[in-house]
């Protein structure tokens, strides 16, 4: 069947019904309702697979004719019947279903129908709905941004995904959602919870949350900028505030941080304000700012030096190296990959040896690599068969620089400090900065 099963309700006053009847539709059932013994019988012979009816309705009717005595005159193969004593409430609709599904196997295990809906009065309405049917089943969501779903049992909320975030957070990101498409697949899920609340204390608690993320996001005033730790020390707030700024060694909008850090938001930005009044944050400027390596009139002569760099023997990229503190590195990445027609890495180094930060396209095809050397003297003995190739080496920090020194001789690769090709090269640098020197360090390196 491409349908639940197809169940009447019968009572003499059928008001009290209707919720049980949204809830049985919730849980997959096809519902009708009816109020006097002729109207069933009529809704009877069109074909249903059960009838729940209220046991004054069954043993009489006005003109004497039960319900049972009337379908069984009345329809060819009169339904099965279940006989409810009770008063109607949405409470009842668990326990009719449980008997409801005793009773029809064959066909109340059939296709489960989908209540399908928009965004466009909030989640949070849509929420209250399911939790008022004590639905079971899972609600899925798709907005321009991303998709996700909130899984029910009996009304409360037992697991919610959004993207590639999970639990209450993801829950905080469905609420935000204006704009997209619902649809509700009622039936039970094999799913671990990974939370079990009752929607209107969450819903409430997320309100709160809601508002102070917005306060603190106006405190802040970061409409797009990237942010990095500082290099001075840092007061934690507690442990928590670990995940926070081990992610802000490497720069990140804030956005990113709050997806890829678990705790709540709120919790997230509070540690971010505390840095940041504490002078321990650094503004980046805009995440979609993108720096020019070369213009028009100048692009053919940076990609004639560029393949120039390559030394003899050597079959990979040109290479440019930018040596710089390990505290400094993040920022340096930062500013390569958002050099225009830069190709990021996917992943980035877990330790502070040298590494590809960008590769730069520049045409017929002559790619640029932008590679880092973190000024960490234990990792010294690794500097040579990084630097073996290169075509540069810009020093960017004083750290470490006899060791530099000798490593660039021993591999005879230039070295020079960033002092010498850009004059007054701002901090933090941007990369427009970068992309400055970036096409100094490829006049150095061909003489020019």
């Amino acid at each position: 069947m491409s349908e639940g099963a197809r169940v009447l309700l019968v009572d003499v006053d059928e008001g009290p019904l209707a919720a049980v009847a949204d809830a049985l539709r919730a849980r997959g059932f096809v519902v009708d309702s009816a109020s006097s013994v002729p109207a069933a019988c009529e809704i009877a012979r069109e074909g249903v697979d059960a009838v729940v009816a209220t046991r004054r309705i069954v043993e009489d009717d006005s003109s004497g004719l039960g319900l049972v005595d009337a379908m069984t005159l009345d329809t060819p193969s009169p339904p099965p019947f279940v006989i409810w004593a009770n008063e109607w409430s949405v409470d009842s609709a668990q326990e009719i279903d449980d008997k409801l599904r005793a009773l029809l196997p064959h066909v109340a295990r059939a296709a489960l129908v989908v209540r399908r809906g928009t965004l466009a009065e909030g989640a949070a309405e849509l929420l209250r709905q399911l939790e008022g049917s004590r639905a079971t089943g899972t609600l899925s969501i798709h907005t321009p941004r991303s998709s996700g779903e909130v899984r029910f049992v009996q009304g409360r909320i037992v697991d919610a995904v959004f993207g590639r975030i999970a639990g209450t957070k993801a829950l905080a990101r469905i609420l935000s959602e204006r704009e997209g498409a619902t649809a509700f697949v009622p039936g039970g899920a094999d799913v671990v919870p990974r939370m079990d609340g009752e929607v209107s204390p969450l819903l409430d608690a997320l309100t709160a949350e809601q508002a102070r993320v917005a306060a603190l996001r106006r405190e802040l005033d970061l409409p797009g900028d990237a942010l990095v730790m500082a290099e001075s020390g840092i007061d934690l707030l507690d442990a928590m505030s670990t995940s926070v700024t081990t992610r802000l060694r490497v720069p990140v909008t804030i956005d990113a941080l709050l997806d890829e850090v678990p705790q709540a938001d709120d919790v997230i930005l509070g540690v971010v304000v505390h840095l940041a009044r504490a002078g321990n944050l650094k503004r980046l400027g805009s995440a979609t700012a993108r720096g020019q390596v070369a213009d028009v009139d100048t692009l053919a002569e940076l990609k004639g030096l560029a393949a120039r760099l390559r030394p003899a023997g050597f079959v990979s990229r040109p290479r440019v190296v930018f040596a710089a503190m390990h505290s400094r590195i993040g920022v340096v990445a930062q500013a390569a990959s958002a050099l225009a027609d830069a190709v990021a890495p996917t992943t980035a180094a877990a330790l502070p040896v040298p590494s590809v930060v960008a590769i730069v396209r520049l045409g017929d095809s002559v790619d640029l690599e932008v590679a880092t050397l973190p000024l960490v003297p234990a990792y010294a003995p690794l500097w040579c068969a990084a630097l073996a190739g290169a075509g540069v080496v810009v020093q960017l920090d004083d750290a470490a620089a006899s060791l530099l020194d000798d490593t660039c001789r021993a591999v005879e690769v230039p070295l020079v400090p960033a002092r010498e090709l850009v004059a007054n090269l701002e901090e933090p640098i941007s990369p427009e900065s970068f992309a400055a020197l970036v096409r100094a360090a490829l006049r150095y390196a061909a003489g020019v």
